[in-house]
């Protein structure tokens, strides 16, 4: 089946965003970064200036819920071009409905297995067991172990690895 989804954003116009990125202002309008079909659901990731828009679209009960975060857009000057090669960096972050928190997507092997890895005990650590405590889940018990593992872990614990497959 064809899908058309309405996002209500401006595409903006075709110098801006038809002309590789030239300008910085081509990311002040919507565009789809990455499109991920799965059986129950269709995930589509966007951004619009440094805001990254994951649209999770329910076949079945044919309704769209739309998560936020934040993105960044990166600048690196290229010897053989004479503008800046400008990308935006979308995170793919998904609400753990199991357990509570944030899935971030740092791997995945060919849409089947998806895979993020828990740093624990450094200054880069992204795991805010705040949210994870206040989340709405599917399994309390599984949350209640992980906030376990996640409070007595300490700087010279190993990487949580989490595998997942989306519905």
């Amino acid at each position: 089946p064809q899908y058309a989804i309405f996002v209500d954003e401006e595409k903006g116009d075709y110098e801006y965003t038809h002309l590789w990125f030239r300008d910085r202002k081509a990311f002040d309008y919507f565009s789809i970064h990455s499109y991920y079909s799965t059986k129950e659901n269709i995930y589509l990731v966007g951004s619009k200036g440094e805001e990254v828009c994951i649209y999770c679209y329910n076949k079945q009960e044919k309704n769209v819920r739309l998560q936020k975060q934040q993105g960044e857009i990166t600048e690196r000057d290229v010897p053989w071009f004479s503008i800046p090669f400008r990308r935006m960096e979308c995170p793919f972050v998904l609400s753990n409905d199991l357990y509570g928190g944030d899935f971030i997507i740092d791997f995945r092997s060919s849409g089947k297995y998806w895979v993020d890895v828990l740093y624990l005990g450094n200054d880069g650590n992204r795991v805010d067991l705040n949210q994870i405590k206040s989340s709405t889940v599917i399994d309390e018990s599984k949350k209640k172990e992980l906030i376990q593992v996640l409070e007595s872990a300490t700087e010279d614990s190993n990487p949580i690895l989490m595998i997942a497959t989306l519905k």
